[in-house]
């Protein structure tokens, strides 16, 4: 093991300091608008937000018109802002040693995704990250004003075309593109993880300002430990950041700022009956949060918008501060809109969109299941640890997260008084009404949404982003309980939070660890997954002839490889079949859907799915020229479970039969015969059959495994079928499906692994 990390740790690790630094420096300009009783709070807790949310609007204005890389604008505009906000310090070095504190706190808040860089030398890119980091690197030397043409998208290009025709959003990619272009970093994915642990960092940060008061007898170390806890949790902070939804963590930590920010000048206004003037001028960093969150992450906006109306509604009524309340939402929502006028069609269109989405599995999870995720103590979707309410999970699984979960409501209801008195104060009002919004759109999606699955209670999908988008909210709650306990345990109350956060931190790893093993057989032999398509790049511009685009080999199920390799051969011409990803396929013009390898090509493939058999092997690709024709390509795999793989071996659980359609690809016209080969397990006494479906539907049968009880076997066999005319495989079994085991519920009566077909002499 290396004991000095990997070049993308340190890399990220200082891009996430200068990040924080620079936030937090220009940020502080933003609390010279609110009261003087606020300021000193607010420059402590909000300048990170507010500094982020500047970067990211100012990219987003920048970007649309001028290449962030390639304009001197941006390091110009940046250097002044920085300039400017230091010069109007009163003192300047408490500015500069609060930027470094902010920082290091900044390295806590990360953990989750910068012990996996520390490690395994890159992050689990094999979600919707690809989008970002195409998007961040062609900002560098494109305008998004720019529109690509239809009949010119190209697969690299097509990230950025999708985003740019259906009107979403692109401010986190905005903003990983501006610290892209300050550092002067190659690649997006160095700068991915800085600004997603920026981001965790802020909001975590950005919940202190609210209960300032009851964090003000603790020490500085003992504030930061307890802020940091969010950032510890399995929340929808972390999960956004280690799982591809860049945008959702920047705009959580935006919108979450916002909300902050606004209960505390709700209960200001409500009190104080500040003159009109004041009030619009305080109004002004709450403004800036909410162009930020809408640039950023419009789709839970207007849940946020909601919360706030009904936090003014509620705070007017309770004070009689009918005329003072109005004329802030008239401010802070006239103003905002005003800013981004036409981004409000954005939001509805990101809202329908999200409101609609589904997955490729259910969330099948019970109503305690989302509560916990929205308080951290219950894992995500998808193969996210410890989903302790899933049908399948381990017993002592469950029995653990149901007590930690009714652990910490014990705790919350024994502090209730004090959450109680903080939201009639109105400083937490908006945190708690936004959670109530959250809450009661689930049960709507849960018990009035029809399941778009045969499994999962309701619009499932939905309910997961919901109780994501209310881990924030719901955390500020929980770290006002534990701070109000200061005054009467006194230091135990600092000694207990440094053990938990201990706790926290340790788990957090090794939840970290657990997340990223479940992609990390994908890339079996390297502790540098960067590395590896660093290698792969080099070795191409090396070895590929430039005449020729490069040919992808990627069957069915792996095309988030092709994606990657997509992303870094950026510069070069690429050819796939890439009907099988429609986030590429939609776009390209319709004639290039499907292409085809030509002879002498480069060709990029999984090692144990090659096309060509010699070449340089970057595990887990192989790279050669196409030297001989024949090949089979799989277009899809139908009628069993997904594919699974070990990294060597790839295999599908059938239940009765298995369909595998072909693509055959420069297959000579005297070549006669093809060779299938194998490796089968059954389960139970069975016959299986081998039909072979040529492109005029004539069939051949072969009987292959007969009146065998469970085994493991193998077939291997060359028929007198032109590979040519081949078109579609199917196994079948007249066997019965069992499940497969205790945990797990599917039913199947054998495994086909390894299959592999191609042409014989």
């Amino acid at each position: 093991m290396n004991y000095f990390g990997t070049e993308i740790f340190w890399t990220a690790l200082l891009s996430q300091v200068f990040t924080l630094f620079l936030s937090t420096i220009i940020g502080r300009l933003w609390a010279v608008a609110l009261p003087y009783k606020m300021q000193a709070p607010a420059r402590f807790y909000l300048s990170p937000v507010f500094g982020l949310a500047t970067l990211t609007i100012f990219a987003c204005f920048v970007g649309r018109f001028l290449p962030l890389g390639n304009t001197p604008v941006v390091p110009v505009g940046i250097s002044a802002l920085f300039i400017w906000a230091l010069y109007r310090e009163q003192n300047r070095y408490s500015a500069l040693q609060h930027a470094v504190v902010v920082s290091l706190v900044g390295v806590i808040c990360g953990t989750s995704i910068l012990c996996i860089l520390y490690k395994y030398g890159g992050f689990n890119p094999h979600n919707d990250a690809y989008f970002y980091l195409t998007h961040a690197n062609w900002l560098q030397s494109n305008a998004f004003a720019k529109t690509i043409p239809p009949e010119q998208v190209i697969p690299y290009d097509s990230a950025v075309a999708n985003f740019q025709s259906l009107g979403l959003r692109m401010g986190g990619s905005f903003l990983m593109a501006l610290i892209q272009a300050l550092l002067r970093i190659q690649w997006s994915y160095d700068v991915y993880p800085s600004v997603v642990g920026s981001s965790i960092t802020v909001c975590c940060l950005a919940m202190g300002f609210p209960i300032a008061t009851a964090l003000r007898p603790m020490r500085r170390f003992y504030r930061f430990a307890l802020l940091s806890l969010p950032a510890l949790s399995l929340g929808g902070l972390v999960l956004s950041a280690n799982s591809g939804f860049m945008s959702q963590c920047v705009g959580l930590a935006v919108g979450g700022g916002l909300l902050f920010l606004v209960g505390p000048l709700l209960a200001w206004i409500s009190k104080e009956n500040p003159k009109g003037r004041t009030i619009v001028r305080a109004s002004l960093p709450a403004i800036l949060l909410l162009v930020g969150l809408i640039y950023t992450y419009p789709e839970p906006a207007p849940f946020l918008c909601l919360a706030l109306g009904l936090s003014s509604l509620i705070m007017a009524y309770r004070f009689k501060a009918w005329k003072k309340l109005f004329l802030f939402n008239i401010v802070l929502f006239g103003v905002s809109f005003l800013i981004v006028n036409s981004e409000i069609l954005r939001v509805i269109t990101a809202l329908g969109f999200e409101s609609g989405a589904v997955v490729g599995s259910p969330v099948d999870w019970t109503l305690l299941g989302y509560i916990g995720h929205m308080f951290g103590v219950h894992g995500g979707v998808w193969s996210d640890p410890f989903q302790w309410t899933l049908p399948m999970t381990i017993r002592l699984h469950f029995y653990l997260g149901a007590s930690l979960f009714a652990l910490l409501l014990l705790f919350l209801a024994v502090r209730a008084n004090y959450i109680k008195l903080e939201i009639l104060k109105g400083t937490l009002l908006p945190a708690a009404v936004v959670c109530v919004v959250f809450l009661l759109a689930v049960l709507i999606y849960r018990y009035f949404v029809a399941s778009p699955f045969p499994v999962g209670k309701g619009q499932s999908w939905s309910q997961f982003k919901l109780t994501d988008w209310a881990h924030p909210f719901a955390m500020v709650l929980v770290i006002a309980a534990i701070a109000s306990t200061r005054r009467y345990l006194g230091k135990l109350n600092d000694y207990g939070i440094l053990s938990l956060v201990i706790l926290c931190f340790l788990t957090t790893i090794h939840m970290s660890k657990l997340r990223f093993l479940q992609i990390h057989y994908m890339y079996p032999k390297t502790r540098n997954i960067e590395q590896v398509y660093l290698d792969l790049r080099k070795t191409v511009l090396a070895q590929c002839p430039a005449d020729l685009p490069v040919y992808l080999n990627f069957p069915m199920g792996n095309l988030k490889y092709r994606q990657m390799v997509v992303y870094y051969l950026y510069d070069r011409k690429v050819a796939s079949d890439w009907s099988d990803d429609p986030y590429i396929y939609q776009f390209l013009p319709r004639q290039n859907y499907v292409q085809e390898p030509a002879l002498g090509a480069c060709v990029v493939e999984l090692k144990h799915n090659r096309m060509v058999e010699q070449g340089v092997l970057i595990d887990p690709f192989h790279i050669g020229k196409l030297e001989r024709l024949g090949y089979f390509q799989i277009i899809s795999v139908t009628d069993s479970y997904g594919r699974e793989s070990d990294g060597e071996n790839e295999w599908y659980w059938v239940k009765n039969k298995i369909n595998i359609e072909l693509n055959p690809l420069l297959f000579a016209k005297d070549q006669l015969k093809t060779k299938i080969s194998f490796e089968y397990q059954t389960r139970g006494e069975q016959q299986l059959t081998l039909h072979l479906i040529t492109d005029d539907n004539k069939t051949e049968d072969i009987i292959i495994n007969q009146g065998n009880t469970s085994r493991e076997a193998s077939f291997e066999g060359v028929i007198d079928i032109p590979p040519a005319s081949l078109r579609q495989v199917i196994i079948e079994t007249d066997g019965k499906a069992t499940p497969l085991s205790a945990k797990d519920s599917r039913e199947a009566a054998w495994m086909l692994k390894n299959f592999k077909i191609g042409g014989s002499n």
